[in-house]
C-alpha cells in the first residue's frame, strides 16, 4: 500500500490531518498514547534493530527530557532538553530514578529525610514507620486511585513447573481441572479477603482506599447517565451470576463472602470428584524472595483462602524466587507456556485510550495482549480450546458487538458492560485494586504534573511538575486536591456539553 493511502497527511508546518475509517468518540485520547509519538524516518532506518533499545544513542528525542544514563538495576538519569519547543514548562532540570530491590522499604524514607530523594513511598507496616509519623505526621499524603487495575489471574493451561510444590503428575492434572471449573474459580474469589491483602501494603487505614471489583474503573465511562459499574451490576443480575446483587463501586471489598465461597467450593468439590479429582487442590503462587511486602500479601491470600475454603479443599503454596526467575515466569513471559504458576498477582492493566475496549481487548482469545497471564498463547490450538472451555469465545463475540457500535456512545458502553459482566462471571481473573491509594511524603507540588486517565500522560511525565523546598503538608495536598477535582468536573461538564 502506498503511504498516500494511509490517511495521515501534513497540512502545515505544525499540523497533521488524520482521516479515520469510522467514527471514534475517544480519538483525542489516543494522542496521549505512545503509538502517536513521532518517529524520525531517517534515524529509524539508520538505527535498524537498535532503535528504541535502552541506550542513550538508541532514541531520538523531541520531548522535554533526554536520557543520559540507563543502568539496569541501578539508575535512570534524564536531563531537560534545551531544544524542546515548550521548555518554559520544564521546571525540573534533572531527574534521577534509583533502583529499589524491595528488600528495605524504609530506605526510601531515609533517602527522603537525607535530601537525596524528593519523594518517598512510606509503608505503614514497616519497622521504620513510627519514625515517619514522628517526623512527618502532618506530611503524609495519600495518592488518588488511578485507572490501572491490578488483578489475580488463573493459569488456565499451565505448562511450566519450574516453581512448584507439586510432586506428581496427578497433582498437576487435578489442579488444572480445578482451575477450569468455574465454581472453583469463583469460590477462590469469594474467599479472598482483598482488604486484608491490601493492608499488608498500605496498612489498615488505607486498606480499602484503592480496592476495585471490576476490570474497568466504575467511573471510566457512563451508561444512561450513571457510573459504568451500575450497568455491569445489572448485567450480572440478568445472568444470575454469583456476583449479582453486589455493588462493584471502588473502595470496598464487595466480593469477599465466606458464605458464598463455602457454597461454591462444595459444588465445585462435587463436580471435580465426579471427574476423578483428588483434593486438596494445590495452588502455586510466586513471590520475589526479597519483597517482604509481597510475601506478606501472599501469606494473607493463603490465610484467607485456606481458612475459608478449608485446607482439605485448597492449599496455597508460596514459591519464593529470585527476582530474575520471578520475572521470567510472570511479567516477562511472552507466551502462556512460559507462565510459571497456578495463580498469580503479577498482572495489571491501564488503558491506552478512553474507551472500554482498551481494557476488554486484552483477553480476546485470538489477539489479547494479556493472554499469557492466563496461560494462553495466540495462535495455539490447545490455547484456543481452553479459551472456549471457559467461555472466552462468547466473551470475544460480546466485545466485538460492542466495538461494532460506533454511532451511539451510550449504547456502545452498555454493550461493553454486558461483555465485562461475562468476563467477571467467568472468574478467570480477580480485580483487586487500582494504582494509587498509597501514602507518601513528597516535595512535589501537588497536582502540578500532567494528567491523563489513559496513555502515557500521567505520573511518568515530569513536564509541568514543580518542586518545593519543604515537604508537602496534608492540608496543602487536600486543598490542592479539592481545587483539582473542581477543575476536572468543570472540564468533564464542558466535554459533555460538546
Amino acid at each position: 500500500m502506498r503511504f498516500s493511502k494511509v490517511g495521515v497527511k501534513a497540512i502545515g508546518k505544525y499540523k497533521l490531518q488524520y482521516n479515520l475509517t469510522q467514527a471514534e468518540s475517544y480519538w483525542n485520547s489516543k494522542l496521549t498514547y505512545g503509538v502517536m509519538f513521532p518517529v524520525n524516518a531517517k534515524f529509524l532506518k539508520e538505527s535498524g534493530k537498535n532503535f528504541g533499545k535502552m541506550k542513550a544513542d538508541s532514541i531520538l528525542y523531541n520531548g522535554g527530557y533526554i536520557l543520559k544514563n540507563f543502568t539496569s538495576k541501578s539508575v535512570i538519569q534524564m536531563t531537560a532538553n534545551s531544544s524542546y519547543w515548550d521548555k518554559k514548562d520544564i521546571h525540573i532540570k534533572n531527574v534521577k530514578l534509583t533502583y529499589n530491590d524491595l528488600s528495605n522499604p524504609d530506605s526510601l524514607y531515609k533517602a527522603f529525610k537525607s535530601g537525596t530523594n524528593s519523594a518517598a513511598r512510606v509503608y505503614p507496616n514497616s519497622a521504620g514507620y513510627k519514625e515517619v509519623e514522628k517526623n512527618n505526621k502532618n506530611n503524609i499524603v495519600w495518592s488518588l486511585p488511578g485507572s490501572a487495575t491490578y488483578n489475580f489471574t488463573f493459569n488456565l493451561n499451565r505448562k511450566n513447573y519450574d516453581a512448584t510444590s507439586k510432586t506428581t503428575s496427578k497433582e498437576k492434572s487435578d489442579t488444572k481441572k480445578a482451575i477450569l471449573n468455574k465454581n472453583f474459580r469463583l469460590a477462590v474469589q469469594f474467599a479472598f479477603n482483598k482488604a486484608d491483602y491490601n493492608a499488608q501494603n498500605v496498612g489498615k487505614a488505607g486498606a480499602k482506599k484503592s480496592l476495585r471489583n471490576q476490570l474497568i474503573p466504575p467511573t471510566f465511562v457512563s451508561v444512561d447517565g450513571k457510573n459504568y459499574n451500575v450497568a455491569v451490576e445489572k448485567e450480572l443480575t440478568a445472568v444470575s451470576s454469583p456476583l449479582s446483587k453486589i455493588s462493584l463501586a471502588d473502595g470496598q471489598d464487595s466480593t469477599y463472602s465466606p458464605t458464598k465461597a463455602k457454597a461454591l467450593i462444595a459444588t465445585a468439590k462435587e463436580e471435580l470428584e465426579a471427574e476423578g479429582v483428588s483434593l486438596p487442590i494445590k495452588l502455586d503462587i510466586p513471590e520475589i524472595e526479597k519483597d517482604q511486602t509481597g510475601i506478606n500479601q501472599a501469606k494473607s491470600f493463603k490465610k484467607s483462602i485456606e481458612s475459608v475454603l478449608g485446607k482439605d479443599n485448597v492449599q496455597v503454596d508460596i514459591q519464593l524466587l529470585s527476582q530474575d526467575k520471578y520475572l521470567a515466569g510472570t511479567y516477562e513471559a511472552t507466551t502462556g507456556a512460559q507462565a510459571d504458576y497456578d495463580i498469580s498477582n503479577a498482572s495489571g492493566w491501564s488503558p491506552d485510550y478512553e474507551d472500554p475496549s482498551s481494557y476488554l481487548d486484552i483477553y480476546n482469545p485470538e489477539s489479547g495482549s494479556m493472554l499469557s497471564t492466563i496461560g494462553l498463547t495466540i495462535g495455539d490450538a490447545e490455547s484456543a480450546a481452553v479459551a472456549k472451555t471457559v467461555g472466552l469465545d462468547k466473551y470475544a463475540t460480546l466485545v466485538d458487538t460492542a466495538e461494532a457500535e460506533t454511532s451511539d456512545v451510550n449504547k456502545r458502553n452498555a454493550l461493553f458492560a454486558k461483555a465485562e459482566a461475562a468476563l467477571l462471571d467467568s472468574g478467570i481473573q480477580i480485580p483487586v485494586y487500582s494504582d494509587g491509594g498509597t501514602p507518601s511524603v513528597t516535595k512535589i507540588v501537588p497536582f502540578t504534573g500532567s494528567y491523563a486517565p489513559s496513555g502515557l500522560g500521567g505520573a511518568s511525565s515530569y513536564k509541568y511538575m514543580k518542586l518545593q523546598s519543604k515537604p508537602v503538608t496534608t492540608a496543602q495536598y487536600n486543598k490542592a486536591k479539592a481545587a483539582w477535582n473542581k477543575e476536572r468536573a468543570k472540564i468533564a461538564k464542558a466535554n459533555a456539553d460538546d
